[in-house]
């Protein structure tokens, strides 16, 4: 017999780098590998849910095996989804074992959580039926389908029934004035809404106590104020006729009181309490704060993000923070 040494080495490195191989290969795939002691079965969904091969199988929350496949059959040409999956160790599964996909991450990953029951023991190779197996509630698709029933909804009739129903409530509340849900509303006896009146949804309408009583508001014939507007009044607010207010305009005739450094702003109430009033067909852009005291003119325009805190004369255009008239439309001339 020839020594190691003596052997050709071709033959013997090839072997070699084939081990090498296979084991390399092997630890990458040692969880499909079946081991001695592992027991394959089948169980009988009316849908897959995403479950799919390699998820986990779990027991009470342990996982105890691994899905191998996932596939469309048929029982009395019936379809359905037979999920294959093998399991490890020793698990009693009984005669009634339930299975169901359930998810595991919040991205939408699945594995398949078994649940043992029953007398006997379930035979290698049996398969679950599906009266004994669940898919999991599928939020995307629940979703989809919510999409499609509110779209469904008439969003105009919708906010014309809402603003009927709480017509009643307001001091008046002109025809064909229109609410749209959601908005809050605080001390609505005491806010008058004229007729062709339109409040956008997330408007918030409130009335306060203030030092001469509760105040008032009052919105004009065919004022339109877009989403998010607030009018707050411990005074008076009146609003003309045909005003235009871009979203999330802000109009008080009040503001909080913040001297006492000992207490919180929320605690100190409110001050300066001043009526408002802005005149018939001016045009209020986004955002801007209208201040106590303040009166803004017949068809003045007020520039988005101005903080209004002094008199805008009618015709007049008012940009900035604090706003300062920038020009006189009427000396425009033709």
């Amino acid at each position: 017999m020839r020594s190691f040494r003596e052997r050709n080495p071709v033959p013997i490195g090839a072997a070699g780098l084939g081990v090498l191989v296979l084991l390399v290969v092997g630890s990458f795939q040692l969880s499909s590998l079946p081991l001695i002691g592992d027991r394959s079965y089948a169980a009988a969904f009316r849908d897959a849910g995403g479950l799919a091969p390699g998820n986990e199988v779990r027991v009470a929350g342990v996982k105890v095996g691994t899905v191998t496949g996932v596939g469309l059959a048929t029982h009395d040409r019936t379809p359905y989804v037979k999920v294959d999956f093998r399991i490890s160790g020793h698990v009693p599964l009984g005669e009634a074992t339930e299975a169901h996909i359930r998810i595991k991450t919040v991205l939408g990953q699945k594995y398949l959580a078994l649940e043992p029951s029953g007398p006997g023991k379930l035979g290698t190779g049996a398969e679950i039926p599906v009266e004994h197996t669940t898919s999991p509630f599928d939020v995307l698709v629940a979703f989809k389908g919510l999409a499609a029933e509110v779209g469904k909804i008439d969003s105009d009739q919708l906010a014309k029934a809402f603003s009927t129903l709480c017509s009643g409530a307001f001091a008046s509340f002109g025809a064909q004035s229109v609410l749209q849900p959601p908005i809050r509303v605080g001390g609505a006896h005491r806010i008058a809404v004229g007729a062709g009146v339109f409040v956008g949804a997330g408007a918030w309408l409130q009335v306060l106590p203030g030092p001469d009583g509760e105040g008032f508001i009052e919105i004009g014939d065919g004022t339109s104020l877009a989403g998010g507007c607030v009018l707050s009044s411990a005074a008076e607010v009146r609003l003309g006729r045909r005003v235009l207010c871009a979203r999330n305009v802000y109009v008080a005739d009040h503001r909080h009181a913040f001297a006492d450094g000992s207490r919180a702003v929320l605690d100190q109430g409110i001050e300066h309490v001043a009526p408002v009033t802005v005149g018939d067909g001016a045009w209020l852009g986004e955002n801007v704060v209208v201040g106590p005291g303040v009166s803004i003119g017949r068809n003045a325009v007020i520039g988005a993000n101005a903080v209004v805190l002094a008199d805008v004369p009618a015709r007049a255009v008012a940009v900035g923070a604090p706003a300062r008239v920038v020009r006189h439309l009427d000396a425009d001339g033709p």
